[in-house]
């Protein structure tokens, strides 16, 4: 009887999510990568009009800088769509305007998807050809990559401190054990794989770069005693959290009522007196993926209607140089409102 009960939640909560992003509306973007006016589609749940009468007024000491960043990516699977989240978030952003960071994952990414709870699923991601390919476009199109994971992992919801037991491996197949420390790990191996990658996807591109930045997935590099900062460090990587994010991880409708929590901790990290906001959201998950235009006009008229200027007192950042130096300087994250963490 337990199990019946249990099934009839999980159709009722999937046919909840299934609802929800049906009903969402998007710009749809043309081939040439900027809106086709005739067919953009009002979106009421995203105008946040202006009012300043109503808001409190920021006073930054200094611009307000948005970098937008993508967990989880590239994506290949399409979900009855023409184009791969991955590729509607950089049709989104090409026609913004906007540069991004892509955190990447090299192996297939293990998850049980919102339609069938009793089912983990696999999805390819860079170590695909499609993957790979995405991920050129980044690079071609001006955005910069990052580590998230690679390796043999079977799904996020494994904290990356806990592969720090287990022993490094030769995940090239060249008969070498790949490791940058005489014990190595797992977790060294597994970055290094998705380091490579990403020079890789460079080089094809005719570019020199070596990948500096990383972020642990779901935020989390301290497992009990163990803690994963130092492989990070190992590696010449520096960690990422995120000052804002829409919690909408985990599988692809994840996130759907959460505007309000991107909303209130844009604004609450930009009032704490941090200038440099990194968003955080996903390009694996397709819900994302197509409110993304709604989420970018959220943020705009938030800040406009707390008395900043577009292009004087605040803007979406716009080149791979600016989302560099943000990441190097950034030195606290306001992971969630009210929770400060010191890199």
């Amino acid at each position: 009887m337990r199990k019946i009960y249990v099934f009839i939640g999980a159709v009722i909560f999937s046919a909840a999510v299934l609802w929800a992003q049906t009903g969402l509306k998007s710009v749809d973007i043309g081939d040439a990568g900027v809106p086709a006016a005739k067919k953009t589609v009002s979106q009421p749940h995203y105008n946040f009009t202006p009012d300043n009468s109503r808001y409190e007024k920021l006073k930054p000491a200094r611009m307000v800088r948005l970098l937008f960043t993508f967990d989880d990516g590239p994506s290949v699977e399409k979900y009855g769509s023409s184009r791969t989240p991955t590729e509607i978030v950089l049709d989104t952003l090409a026609a913004e305007k906007i540069k991004a960071v892509f955190f990447v994952l090299t192996d297939a990414d293990t998850y049980r998807p919102f339609y069938n709870l009793f089912h983990r699923y696999q999805v390819d991601k860079a170590n695909s050809p499609q993957g790979f390919n995405l991920l050129r476009r980044e690079v071609r199109e001006g955005h910069l990559l990052a580590v998230h994971w690679g390796g043999k992992y079977h799904a996020q919801t494994e904290l990356q401190p806990t592969h720090l037991t287990r022993p490094a491996y030769d995940y090239d197949g060249d008969g070498n054990v790949d490791k940058v420390t005489e014990k190595g790990s797992a977790l060294e191996t597994e970055l290094l794989e998705c380091m490579n990658v990403i020079k890789q996807a460079y080089a094809a591109e005719g570019r020199d770069y070596a990948p500096e930045f990383m972020r642990p997935p779901v935020y989390k590099y301290l497992a009990g005693k163990l803690d994963a900062r130092p492989t990070y460090k190992a590696l010449g990587l520096k960690m990422i959290l995120s000052d804002s994010t829409l919690g909408d991880g985990g599988y692809p409708g994840a996130g759907l009522p959460r505007n309000s929590m991107l909303r209130a901790s844009a604004y609450n990290t930009v009032k704490n007196g941090e200038t440099d906001v990194v968003i955080t959201l996903h390009d694996s998950n397709i819900a994302t993926a197509r409110k993304l235009p709604g989420l970018i006009t959220l943020l705009r008229n938030l800040f406009k209607a707390h008395g900043l200027v577009e292009g004087e007192t605040f803007k979406f950042v716009d080149s791979a140089d600016e989302a560099v130096e943000i990441m190097r300087n950034k030195k606290t994250f306001h992971t969630f409102p009210g929770v400060v963490v010191d890199n």
